[in-house]
């Protein structure tokens, strides 16, 4: 029995170290904030999932939610239950946002999509507040010029025509809440999600996850460097 109890005592933490590396290698490793968040200027994030099933909207929710917490002062976040469902409340939230904050900066977890559409019908002198964009949609990078001309600081987008966003989405955002630049972000999170697709053999050019990044680079969750 005591040589028993010794064993345990060995191969528990050893187990444990094993699945933190597991967990590491597949996964991503922990990521620090990178500086203080109290910048004096107040933020909101503006998230919408699209329609899809049942399980990828908890999914995206379960992350995305806690992270956008722990960053912004004010979190909307958004479920659509059928095609162009929510448009009255997700104009209503960024402009809310708008009023009432700083800097605003929109997520779009969703398929290729044209929530522009609903934006540009928004204040352009509120929209001058809109700093970051960042859209999963197959093919939306070609939106980039549309998103600053309408009064964005930056958008991240992706063209391929049938990305593997989400797996870029994965390291970006534990980056970006945690205080690194939009340029450190975007780079960690390309190489992070093309060594994880080759993995796994999904890497191609038109499953690519590379997102590119228009407008200012040197933004940060906090300001601009």
């Amino acid at each position: 029995m005591p040589d028993r109890r010794r064993l345990a005592l060995v191969l528990t933490p050893l187990i444990a170290l094993a699945a933190l590396v597991l967990v590491v290698i597949v996964g991503d490793r922990p990521i620090l904030r990178q500086r203080s968040l109290d910048t004096g200027s107040s933020r909101a994030a503006v998230a919408i999932r699209d329609h899809v099933i049942p399980f990828q909207k908890w999914g995206t929710k379960l992350f995305t939610l806690p992270h956008l917490e722990d960053a912004y002062d004010r979190v909307y976040y958004l479920t659509q239950n059928g095609y162009h469902d929510k448009q009255y409340t997700f104009e209503l939230a960024i402009e809310d946002a708008l009023r009432h904050h700083d800097q605003v900066d929109i997520f779009l977890l969703a398929h290729g999509n044209r929530f522009i559409d609903w934006v540009e019908h928004i204040d352009p002198v509120l929209r001058q507040k809109i700093r970051l964009v960042y859209n999963t949609g197959c093919g939306d990078s070609r939106q980039a010029p549309m998103w600053l001309a309408i009064g964005a600081d930056a958008y991240v987008g992706h063209p391929a025509l049938h990305s593997l966003s989400p797996a870029f989405y994965f390291f970006f955002l534990r980056r970006w809440v945690r205080g690194y630049s939009l340029a450190e972000a975007v780079a960690e999170a390309n190489r992070a999600a093309a060594r994880r697709l080759d993995w796994f053999g999904q890497a191609g050019p038109l499953t690519d996850a590379t997102a590119y990044v228009s407008g200012r680079p040197d933004l940060w969750v906090g300001g601009a460097q």
